[in-house]
């Protein structure tokens, strides 16, 4: 069974290369040699090998439950509806069967190159042709049950004929002005069927009001990154003209060679699956920032219908499959959604006379004929202990005097101006609140984002945790006077702040320039700044540290004679150096009792009593 379907692959590439006599004996001779090579690998080889692309059947399921268990989320995550689901025009259900046109599709562990895990498999021909390993360069799987489609044929610029087709349909809503899913597109008609005639082609077409001009237009939104050029073999390959092509095809309008990052090769043998090469955005591109499908993102009027067409068909002949994987759960709107914006970088934490939390309110795109509104609910929760306008305060813009108000009572809604895609709140703590040491508050808020007149307003949840927040507060000037050395500074902090950083400027002979406590060696005058901050700069004082430092005064003095009779009166005189440093005297008798300390310049003293005396003479500047 196996040879067979190898030997109708094999007449599939008889039927193209006909059309070029001269390669007739050189295909046969291949011909025969690619046939003993298959056999012989298939004698040898094993079913031990598992594919890593692995397909099941469509479980039996209609179009629409297709749809809705592997494609598109419940509205309340996807932010889309959808109905009228249907598989090339019929809404009956699929075969539950692996030679289904189209199924579902698993991708196992060790396939890293392929990005989705899971997810819708549509193909030209059987999904059973999916699988690896890579071991056929021209895998094909018979399906005459063309649809005729003028788009796609509009796109491969040829009559598709009864080529082998696949087309999902469906209808669907978005509350926002954009959808978008994920996607990967392969074929065996790559490397060697680039550039040539057999383009095969598909097409994402949406149908509905464009959002500009109001008007029914089609859109493909399957296009190359950052062009308008639809997804096909031509116009995204490895770069190169494949071997059975020719570079006129590949020329601009006809195709192209320049998107080969978008391309990914299957080596032969590779387990990964069957297809030669898929599409996909690489990790380094700046599309994603991560390895993905190809975007398919269309912009859409909110709250209108549109409807979406998946189609893909072989081109030429029924040869050579392709495929079309889309991501599971990918198709989605983008909500109507929020961004913060803290003025200081402290997650959700909002400090007293700190910082204070922007909320903006955005839409990509939005049906002008109607508004949008939004209402904020501070009394939904219990909240204990927190109160409004006594812990925190509530913000917001007001566009028709474009002033912000103030909410005064548990709830208000505020509107997204007509002329605008965007409003937005402030919530800040109140600068009068009043916290326990260490308390911390938790305010729970609730939103309702209004979006069609048909469902209930979406709802979201905000949560805060206020503190307070105590100033840094150091000595403004410090003044600080050592004699030859200074090795210890310490400064205070007053204000009870939460420091958490600390600098000092310069940091000469500073042995930790991270504390206000530090030990040092400073031999020389110098002026410090030094500033404290909290982690997220909000907090900070800075203190001006002035160290003096002054050399010893030389001490010295005369005295007019040592010894004499009683009463002996000798004089004495201060020589030291500095002249105005100042000075002591102290006299003491032979067992060193202090007798008298003299604080004169020059004096005279007189002993009535005989013996020996000693006198010591001290001497510091001014501010040593």
């Amino acid at each position: 069974m196996i040879k067979i379907t190898f030997i109708n692959q094999e007449i599939t590439f008889i039927n193209r290369n006909i059309t070029n006599i001269t390669n007739i004996m050189e295909f046969i001779k291949s011909f025969y040699s690619k046939l003993f090579i298959l056999f012989t690998a298939l004698l040898f080889s094993t079913f031990t090998l598992s594919s890593q692309i692995t397909v099941q059947s469509p479980n039996g399921w209609t179009p629409m439950q297709l749809l809705d268990n592997m494609l598109v989320p419940p509205p309340h995550i996807s932010g889309v509806y959808i109905s009228n689901g249907k598989f090339c025009n019929s809404t009956n259900a699929l075969p539950n069967s692996t030679t289904s046109r189209i199924g579902r599709f698993l991708n196992g562990g060790n396939f890293t190159d392929f990005p989705f895990n899971s997810g819708i498999i549509m193909t030209t021909g059987n999904i059973s042709v999916a699988p690896g390993p890579n071991n056929n360069g021209s895998s094909s799987s018979q399906n005459s049950q063309g649809i005729p489609d003028a788009q796609l044929s509009a796109i491969a610029n040829s009559n598709l004929g009864s080529n082998g087709a696949s087309v999902l349909e469906f209808d669907f809503v978005s509350i926002s002005g954009t959808v978008s899913f994920e996607y990967v597109f392969a074929s065996e008609e790559y490397p060697e069927y680039a550039c040539s005639s057999f383009n095969d082609v598909f097409a994402f077409f949406v149908t509905g009001p464009d959002p500009v001009t109001g008007g029914e237009v089609t859109r493909n939104i399957a296009l190359v990154p950052g062009t308008n050029l639809p997804v096909t073999i031509n116009n995204l390959n490895a770069g190169a003209v494949g071997s059975s092509g020719s570079i006129g095809n590949c020329t601009p309008p006809n195709g192209s060679l320049a998107y080969s990052s978008y391309y990914c090769s299957v080596p032969s043998g590779s387990q990964g699956m069957q297809f030669d090469a898929f599409t996909f955005i690489p990790a380094d591109s700046s599309e994603t920032g991560q390895r993905s499908g190809l975007l398919a993102r269309g912009y859409v009027l909110p709250c209108y219908e549109y409807h979406m067409k998946l189609a893909i068909a072989n081109v030429g002949d029924n040869g050579y499959d392709s495929g079309v994987f889309l991501k599971e759960g990918s198709f989605q709107a983008p909500k109507i959604f929020r961004t913060h914006n803290y003025t200081m970088t402290y997650g959700d934490t909002l400090l007293k006379a700190c910082n204070m939390d922007t909320l903006t309110f955005s839409l990509e795109r939005r049906d002008p004929t109607r508004a949008y509104s939004y209402t904020v609910y501070t009394d939904q929760f219990p909240n204990v202990g927190v109160e409004l306008n006594e812990d925190y305060e509530i913000y917001y813009y007001h566009p028709v005097d474009d002033t912000l108000t103030r909410l005064t009572s548990p709830s208000a809604s505020f509107r997204i101006p007509a002329d605008s895609l965007s409003t937005y709140m402030i919530i800040k703590v109140a600068d009068d609140a009043e916290f326990a040491p260490g308390e911390i508050k938790t305010l729970t808020l609730l939103l309702e984002l209004e979006t069609c007149s048909f469902e209930d307003p979406r709802k979201d949840t905000l949560i805060y945790y206020l503190k307070d927040n105590f100033p840094i507060i150091l000595s403004d000037t410090i003044n600080i006077v050592g004699c030859e050395l200074v090795n210890e500074i310490t400064i205070e902090e007053l204000g009870g702040g939460d420091v958490q950083n600390i600098s000092w400027t310069p940091t000469t002979n500073i042995n930790d320039p991270t504390s206000l406590t530090t030990t040092c060696n400073i031999s020389d005058t110098t002026t410090y700044t030094v500033i404290a901050w909290d982690n997220i700069n909000c907090r900070r004082d800075t203190s001006i540290v002035n160290v003096y430092v002054t050399a010893p005064p030389t001490p010295s003095f005369t005295v007019s004679e040592k010894s004499g009779c009683i009463p002996f009166t000798p004089r004495f005189t201060s020589t030291t150096t500095p002249p105005g440093a100042e000075f002591f005297f102290v006299i003491s008798n032979e067992d060193g009792t202090v007798q008298d300390t003299i604080s004169d310049q020059t004096f005279t003293y007189t002993f009535t009593t005989p013996g020996y005396y000693s006198v010591d003479y001290y001497t510091s500047t001014a501010d040593a």
